[in-house]
């Protein structure tokens, strides 16, 4: 739970047994819980995990969060065709600034993180603040 009440959308129960817990799994794997379908599954420590070589699926930070999801799609799109868009909100509705672009293709993905990993999205202007003088305004070059 976030420090509202609300819970974050995960979480890691133990079980005595790999009976119990392949139970569970069964139980509740697939199942929609408060409008949300649930994935359980074991967990496996990162050193085990199997990677694939291709994948498909992009972390996206940083970017304004005035962009809207057809915003955040039209910038993207351009590196190949989005099989799905995930940009998680607060409670107004606004953007956390955060997003995970799932590609139909591991080719659009890298593209997308070749051409815009460390890409400025927008024109920002920062406030430096100093305590004797007051403020003054500083723009940083960058691209909308």
């Amino acid at each position: 739970m976030d420090g509202t009440g609300k819970h974050k959308g995960y979480g890691f129960v133990a079980f005595a047994t790999d009976d119990e817990a392949q139970a569970a799994i069964d139980a509740v794997n697939g199942k929609r819980l408060d409008g949300f379908q649930v994935s359980v599954r074991k967990y496996v420590p990162r050193d085990q995990r199997q990677r694939t070589a291709e994948w498909n699926n992009v972390f996206v930070k940083d970017f304004p969060t005035t962009w809207t999801e057809e915003k955040l799609t039209t910038e993207f799109s351009a590196m190949g065709a989005i099989q799905s868009l995930y940009m998680p909100k607060d409670e107004e509705g606004v953007s956390k600034g955060i997003a995970f672009v799932c590609y139909v293709d591991h080719t659009a993905a890298k593209e997308a993180v070749a051409q815009l990993n460390g890409k400025p999205m927008t024109l920002t202007k920062e406030v430096v603040a100093t305590a004797e003088d007051g403020t003054e305004t500083v723009s940083t070059i960058s691209v909308e």
